[in-house]
């Protein structure tokens, strides 16, 4: 349910009091959050579900099937907005999903998602940036894009912070996703992968390098629908 007074759409300043405790305990520095939508999604049990831009057929089907799963247990999603595997993400439900943006809320990317962002906007889920407003145009064009790509990095740092556990769904090992996977295993937080079918990764073993190389971490393997009721209660026991 949308609360009068908590949910915005128009650009608003993130009250403190609304970050959860998974953030506010970690001991570091917290910029300002600026947001459109439902705060109130804060204060629920969040899970980050992100993966490639480019999933083959298999990787929306579980994409879809494990974002089901969680939110049939009554948690909120979280992924970054972008192509692939985080449109998947915040397209099973919208009105229970959280976009973290890398860009300001002035211009959400990618503009080609400017519908979804809408439509999540529409039906009560939550957009955040840590960005106000665009970096400088007086810098150089090198310095434009070095910074432009760094706000990615932080964007990911913060996907996996936001949450008690994060789950990638297909990557390369060089994918951009391991920004956020490698930041929850320094915070100690859980890290989900999904069971990669044999015959669907020998056809396409670049998708799933990253998915091996965090198994291999100790990554807790998603294999079918059994595990979800385990994983709930071990999500929901790092909220605490």
């Amino acid at each position: 349910m949308v609360i009068p007074g908590r949910f915005s759409m128009i650009t608003k300043e993130l009250p403190k009091s609304f970050l959860p405790q998974l953030v506010t305990r970690l001991g570091i520095p917290i910029p300002t959050f600026y947001y459109r939508g439902n705060i109130d999604l804060l204060k629920e049990p969040i899970i980050t579900i992100i993966g490639t831009r480019n999933p083959n057929i298999y990787g929306k089907k579980i994409g879809e099937a494990i974002t089901q799963a969680f939110l049939d247990m009554g948690h909120v999603t979280l992924a970054g907005g972008a192509y692939g595997c985080d449109t998947i993400v915040h397209t099973v439900n919208p009105g229970r999903t959280i976009v973290i943006l890398g860009t300001p809320l002035s211009r959400m990317y990618p503009e080609e998602n400017k519908d979804l962002f809408q439509d999540i906007l529409d039906k009560g889920g939550l957009i955040l940036s840590q960005y106000k407003e665009e970096v400088s145009w007086s810098l150089s064009e090198k310095e434009r894009k070095r910074q432009n790509q760094f706000r990615f990095v932080e964007r990911d740092w913060w996907q996996g912070r936001f949450a008690a556990g994060i789950c990638l769904i297909q990557s390369s090992i060089n994918g951009g996703s391991h920004h956020a996977v490698d930041e929850m295993f320094k915070i100690g937080r859980m890290v989900m992968v999904a069971m990669p079918i044999e015959k669907d990764a020998e056809k396409k073993p670049e998708l799933y390098g990253a998915i091996y190389h965090y198994a291999s971490r100790g990554a807790y393997v998603i294999k079918s629908k059994d595990d979800y009721p385990e994983l709930d209660i071990m999500l929901r026991f790092n909220y605490r």
